[in-house]
């Protein structure tokens, strides 16, 4: 793929898909994707050329744009495709899809994903200060049955810890058909 920004607007896009359908002999001309999705629907029925005139990689059940596709292995070359590596925040940002579809993507990009959980690591936040009224003879300045309250939910919260979905992607192409026997000239 070649990737010229100019090229992926959208009269350069609709011009190179009418010129090939004229040059494909077709009597409708496909339409071109709208503008501003970074990825739309892998369709069978589309021909894969029309996704490549279109700007767009097919991967998975998506096709994905080729400057964001550009972006996306700008991203995956800084990893250790074969040790593996999660996706990251940024990885989904650029798509714009779940970690689910990322997974499909990366799967039509030649990856594997095993698909994992775990505990889910909250972000503690130290608590504020809290400023007690000085009473005269106050024992506990807490109104009761707060206290009570507090300590059931500390209980709830260590009782069913919260689990996350990650993937682990390693970089596995699917082997190609072997090539038929060189024949030279002779």
């Amino acid at each position: 793929t070649i990737f010229l920004p100019a090229l992926l607007k959208p009269a350069p896009t609709r011009l190179r898909l009418v010129l090939w359908s004229v040059a494909n002999g077709l009597d409708e001309f496909p339409e071109s994707p709208p503008p501003g999705l970074v990825t739309i629907p892998n369709l069978p029925e589309v021909p894969k050329g029309h996704y490549t005139l279109s700007g767009y990689h097919p991967a998975g059940a998506r096709a994905i744009r080729i400057d964001m596709l550009e972006r996306l292995a700008d991203i995956l070359r800084t990893k250790d495709s074969k040790a593996g590596f999660e996706a990251t925040a940024d990885m989904l940002s650029i798509t714009g899809m779940t970690l689910d579809q990322f997974a499909d993507l990366m799967a039509g990009l030649g990856y594997k994903g095993e698909r994992g959980e775990r505990e889910k690591v909250k972000a503690v936040a130290e608590p504020a200060p809290v400023a007690v009224p000085e009473t005269e003879g106050a024992i506990n300045p807490i109104p009761e049955g707060e206290s009570v309250l507090a300590a059931e939910a500390i209980a709830a919260d260590e009782a069913a810890p919260e689990m996350e979905v990650f993937y682990t992607f390693t970089w596995a192409p699917k082997p190609r058909a072997p090539r038929g026997e060189f024949r030279g000239r002779g």
